[in-house]
């Protein structure tokens, strides 16, 4: 089907920016990247420091990606000493912009506000390995990301995808696929052309 076609694009796409976790080329481009030696690796005993519940939701929704491809979930927690991955707001940088900075021990997060901390959390799976989107158990993967600072500022306010499901439905789970792979290429708005095909509890 169509939704099957576009689906398997978007993958595509997203799978395409990872090599060997060796230079990830990251979509869309940030506004700066410099890659360093070395990585970071996710395990078991990872544990992400939060400052707020707005960011700890954001957090733990990255760490649950691990929990099938990788048999763990790394621990968040509210402002957490020696904390492995450290999320700080930064009220002096632009909305929905963010910065990483990936030491081999460490990763630090500067954002002004949610939308900041999500995006920052996106260019990390993207340089995840691949598999971090399988259903499956992946014996002996590591899980790392490549030693890097990247500072990230949208170039467009409105950056959208327009889907129109008059002339072809798409059923809802396909459609909550798209808004998925939508977020990971950082797309923040949808025009969905069809939208009473789908009753408003669809969306609670």
């Amino acid at each position: 089907s169509k939704s099957v076609v576009l689906i398997s694009c978007i993958m595509l796409m997203i799978s395409s920016c990872v090599v060997k976790n060796e230079r990830p080329a990251l979509m869309p481009s940030p506004s700066s990247v410099e890659f360093g030696k070395g990585a970071f690796t996710f395990s078991h005993e990872t544990v992400i420091s939060v400052e707020d519940r707005q960011q700890q939701e954001i957090a733990e929704q990255f760490a649950w990606l691990f929990a099938c491809p990788a048999g763990f979930v790394p621990k968040v927690f509210m402002n957490a000493e020696d904390a492995d991955v450290v999320l700080r707001c930064d009220q002096t940088m632009e909305p929905e912009s963010y910065r990483i900075e990936v030491e081999r021990k460490k990763i630090s997060i500067s954002a002004s506000g949610p939308a900041g901390f999500f995006y920052a959390f996106q260019t990390l799976r993207q340089t995840l390995p691949e598999e971090i989107a399988s259903s499956g158990h992946m014996d002996g993967q590591l899980w790392t990301v490549p030693v890097m600072v990247v500072h990230d500022v949208p170039r467009f306010a409105h950056r959208c995808l327009k889907v129109d499901i008059n002339e072809h439905y798409i059923p809802l789970d396909e459609l909550m696929a798209f808004v998925e792979y939508m977020s990971m290429l950082k797309l923040n708005h949808l025009h969905l052309f069809g939208y009473g095909l789908y009753s408003d509890d669809d969306f609670d």
